[in-house]
C-alpha cells in the first residue's frame, strides 16, 4: 500500500511488489484475437490504442495497461500481440501521481506529477474539463516515449530535459535511478514571450526563464527519437 509519507524509493520497491503480483495476469486479459480481427479490416490504421486494463490495488492506487500497436505489420512482426504502456497511478493530497517503470535494464522510475498533467490538459487538449485519468491516457497516447538528454544548470547539476513527440518536460533527478517529470510546455512555447508567460505560472522554475534559446538549441541537436521499452 502506497502512503504520502513514503520516500520515492520505497514508493518504486512497492511498484515492483504490485507489478510482480498483476503483471502476467494482465497478459491472459489480452483480447488479442479480437485484436487481430480489428486490425485485418483496418490494415491501413497506425497508432492503434487498444481498451485499457485497470486493476484496482486500493482505494487510491491503480495498476494500468494500456495495449497499442504501431499498426498491423508491427502487430504481425510481434507474434500477433499488441505491444503495452505499463504504469501505475495513485492519488494524494495534491492529486494523482503516476508512475513508470523503464530504461533499457527496465530498473529505472519515472515518476510524473498531477500538476504536468494538468499543463497537459491545459497546453496541448486545450479541455479543462476532460477528467484526468483521460488526460494521463492521452499524454501516454501522444508522449508516452520520451528521449531524455541531460540538461545541467548551477543548481540543478542532475537535470534532464525530456523531449517528446510534442512537447518537453523538465525532469528532476531524484537519484540515480529515479526520476520526477515536474511540467511539460508544447515546443511552439519556446518562442520568446510565450515561454516567459508558461514559465511565470510554475512553481519553482524561475531559473528556466534564463534557458530559454539554450533550451531550443537542444531541441535541435536531439531531435525527437522514437522508442519503446515496456513490451511484452
Amino acid at each position: 500500500m502506497i502512503v504520502e509519507t513514503m520516500s520515492y524509493e520505497e514508493i518504486a520497491r512497492e511498484y515492483d511488489k504490485i507489478h510482480d503480483s498483476l503483471f502476467l495476469r494482465s497478459k491472459e486479459r489480452i483480447d488479442c484475437q479480437s485484436m487481430r480481427r480489428y486490425l485485418l479490416k483496418h490494415k491501413n490504421e497506425e497508432n492503434v490504442w487498444f481498451r485499457q486494463l485497470d486493476y484496482k490495488v486500493d482505494h487510491n492506487t491503480t495498476f494500468c495497461v494500456l495495449p497499442f500497436t504501431p499498426g498491423w505489420k508491427a502487430f504481425q512482426r510481434y507474434g500477433c500481440h499488441p505491444y503495452v504502456k505499463v504504469y501505475l497511478i495513485y492519488l494524494t493530497s495534491k492529486g494523482y501521481m503516476l508512475l513508470v517503470r523503464g530504461g533499457e535494464r527496465d530498473d529505472e522510475y519515472a515518476f510524473f506529477t498531477s500538476h504536468l498533467f494538468d499543463r497537459y490538459r491545459e497546453r496541448e487538449l486545450r479541455d479543462l474539463s476532460m477528467d484526468k485519468r483521460e488526460v494521463i491516457k492521452e499524454f501516454f497516447k501522444h508522449n508516452g516515449d520520451i528521449c531524455s538528454v541531460p540538461f545541467p544548470i548551477e543548481k540543478h547539476p542532475g537535470n534532464q530535459l525530456g523531449i517528446t513527440g510534442k512537447g518537453v518536460i523538465f525532469i528532476q533527478k531524484i537519484s540515480d535511478k529515479i526520476w520526477l517529470n515536474k511540467t511539460y510546455i508544447r515546443k511552439d512555447q519556446l518562442q520568446e514571450g510565450q515561454f516567459e508567460a508558461a514559465m511565470c505560472t510554475e512553481e519553482g522554475m524561475a531559473y528556466a526563464l534564463e534557458q530559454r534559446k539554450r533550451i531550443q538549441e537542444f531541441l535541435l541537436k536531439y531531435p525527437y527519437q522514437h522508442t519503446h521499452i515496456n513490451y511484452f
